[in-house]
Formats: structure tokens, C-alpha cells, sequence
């Protein structure tokens, strides 16, 4: 029974540490987008201030064009929603306390492997009360996709490679659309800046 105790407390402490990465990665990508939009549009009014680029391609190697205010528009609503996004997520405080409430798991289930008094109801009762309570002082839970993670690790399962590539896609694909998109219109501006030149 202990042993499952602790089995169980491990599966939630290594949930925990798996969402504060996420967490944490999604920070970090959310803030380079932001940072990267930003100096795509800070490029596009000098250039449509110096240069008076008009149109831009949103799309690499097509034909598909818009006006430039289209873009800074789109780029200054973005940056708007993903700064109002992170800053009412509280990424920095959620992920110190999903480790602090995983250290404290793990810190719970080395205390009940290295209890050696033997299996009684008191200290069953005892053990699930510190395990329930350090649950109850830290309302920043962990999603099932990372208990599903780290069930499969703790028991040394192999975790099906489709349903870790959809969420692993599903994490990704908005950074990389922006990531596309701001590429994209870099490389459109040096086209029609090179082309400018050219004429000259």
C-alpha cells in the first residue's frame, strides 16, 4: 500500500515538473514572437517611411500580397493579445509553484521508500494526509497530458509516438506560424528594397 502511496506521489511530482517546463517554453517563445513582431513591424514603417513599400508577401515564395498597413495592423493586434495573455497567466508564479509543489512530492515519496517501520493504517493514514495536503496548498495543477507523460515514464511504458506528435504539433504550430509569417515579410522587404536598388 505505501509503496503504491509513493508509486502514485511520484507519477504527480513528475506531472508537475513536466507542466512547469511547458510552461516555461511557452514564456520564453511567447516572448520571442512578441519581440520578433515587434522589429518586423519596427522594419516595415522605416521601410515604408525611406523606401515607400507599399504591399508585402504574408506568404514566402507566392504570389499573395497585401498592403503594409494590412500587416502592421495584424502585427500591433497580436502583439496587444499575446502581451495582455501572458501577463494575466502568470507563467513566473505558476511555474514556482507547480516545483515547489513538486519538490515537496518527491522530498514526501523518499520519506515513505525509506520508512522501514512496516505497513500500518496510522501511517497509511499519516502519509496520504501530507500527500493530500501539499495538493491542497498549491491550486496550479498539472494537465492530463502530463500525467499521461509521466504515468507512462514511471512505469516504463512506451507512450504511442501519434498521440506525443499531436500535442507536441499543437505546441508548436503558433509559434512557427508567426515565426513563418515575420520571415516571410523580412524577406519581402529585402526583395523589394534589393529591387529599389537595382533601379537606381
Amino acid at each position: 500500500m505505501l509503496n503504491n502511496l509513493a508509486k502514485d506521489i511520484k507519477i504527480v511530482a513528475y506531472a508537475r515538473f513536466n507542466k512547469s517546463k511547458r510552461l516555461k517554453k511557452k514564456s520564453q517563445l511567447s516572448l520571442l514572437s512578441i519581440s520578433l513582431i515587434s522589429l518586423i513591424l519596427i522594419l516595415l514603417s522605416l521601410s515604408e517611411k525611406f523606401f515607400e513599400i507599399k504591399t508585402i508577401n504574408f506568404i514566402l515564395f507566392s504570389d499573395f500580397s497585401a498592403p503594409a498597413w494590412l500587416f502592421s495592423v495584424f502585427s500591433s493586434i497580436t502583439i496587444l493579445a499575446m502581451s495582455i495573455a501572458i501577463s494575466s497567466a502568470q507563467y513566473d508564479s505558476d511555474i514556482e509553484k507547480l516545483n515547489n509543489s513538486a519538490l515537496r512530492l518527491n522530498a514526501l515519496s523518499r520519506t515513505i521508500d525509506f520508512d522501514t517501520s512496516g505497513l500500518t493504517v496510522y501511517r497509511a493514514s499519516y502519509y496520504n494526509n501530507q500527500y493530500q495536503a501539499i495538493l491542497l496548498e498549491n491550486t496550479v495543477n498539472h494537465d492530463d497530458l502530463d500525467y499521461n507523460y509521466a504515468k507512462a515514464s514511471i512505469n516504463k511504458k512506451k507512450i504511442f509516438f501519434l498521440t506525443k506528435w499531436k500535442d507536441s504539433f499543437l505546441f508548436w504550430a503558433p509559434y512557427l506560424l508567426f515565426f513563418f509569417i515575420s520571415f516571410s515579410v523580412f524577406i519581402s522587404i529585402l526583395q523589394q528594397v534589393g529591387c529599389l536598388y537595382d533601379q537606381t
